[in-house]
């Protein structure tokens, strides 16, 4: 659904578009909006048939799509991990980090972890691991099936702002998620782990208090790969440790 953003706010107003024309209102002092008529009927029984579709087709692509991708992306999480242990002995949590730290740097190992906590490895056993990730994930940044794909051309990107603060952080891929906006189009956008400790001394600290100490400059980074067209399969953006100027780090 959230992929579909604009779809789905497309199917709300479809019911309550040809509404307004039956609403008697007024603007409020604190910004808000009040009903003057009584509305309880334009409500009932109503046709809910464009969002019923719509929600069907979510369902179908999660159970379709999402889903069998997500449970693709595990297997070969574990199958990483077990070739990585194979080659180089080391604790899980090392091998969970320089599984997502390759991930994170399109495939490659980044130069700060390979001199820091990776750098008893030789370069040999660096090629090596590189070489594991890869062998695992490949095709799989490849999406495809995406439905939104099928029905309309993307559109060319006008703008991305940041109207309201509503960052978090997702745990199990960590990254910081922050929401823009083009015109009435929703964007995912993302800054790893890897790339908050590379340029923003983040390493040890909580990231979000990272992120909102950076946040203006996160922005723009984020903005700037979006207007230029480097975005995600999805149409997300997600800043990497490369994508940043070198004088921050």
């Amino acid at each position: 659904m959230y992929d579909w953003i604009s779809e789905y706010r497309k199917t709300l107003q479809a019911h309550s578009g040809p509404l307004i024309d039956f609403i008697e209102w007024r603007p409020t002092p604190q910004h808000n909006v009040e009903v003057l008529n009584d509305t309880a009927d334009l409500y009932r029984y109503f046709d809910a048939t464009l969002a019923t579709e719509f929600l069907y087709s979510c369902v179908e692509r999660t159970v379709e799509y999402d889903l069998p991708r997500e449970i693709d992306c595990l297997i070969r999480h574990d199958q990483a991990l077990r070739r990585i242990m194979d080659t180089v002995e080391m604790p899980d949590r090392l091998a969970e980090n320089l599984l997502m730290f390759i991930r994170q740097n399109q495939g490659v190992l980044p130069k700060r972890r390979r001199t820091g906590e990776f750098k008893q490895l030789t370069d040999e056993e660096v090629a090596k691991l590189e070489a594991v990730v890869n062998d695992a994930f490949e095709g799989f940044d490849q999406r495809e099936g995406d439905k939104s794909d099928e029905t309309e051309e993307p559109e060319s990107p006008r703008e991305l702002k940041f109207p309201e603060p509503n960052e978090h952080w997702i745990f199990d891929r960590e990254v910081v998620v922050l929401g823009g906006q083009d015109a009435d189009k929703r964007v995912r956008c993302e800054i790893s782990r890897e790339a908050l400790y590379d340029h923003f001394g983040g390493d040890g600290k909580d990231e979000l208090q990272v992120f909102r100490a950076n946040r203006e400059t996160i922005e723009d980074c984020a903005r700037q790969k979006y207007l230029a067209g480097r975005t995600e399969p999805d149409r997300s953006v997600l800043i990497r440790t490369l994508d940043l100027p070198r004088e921050q780090q």
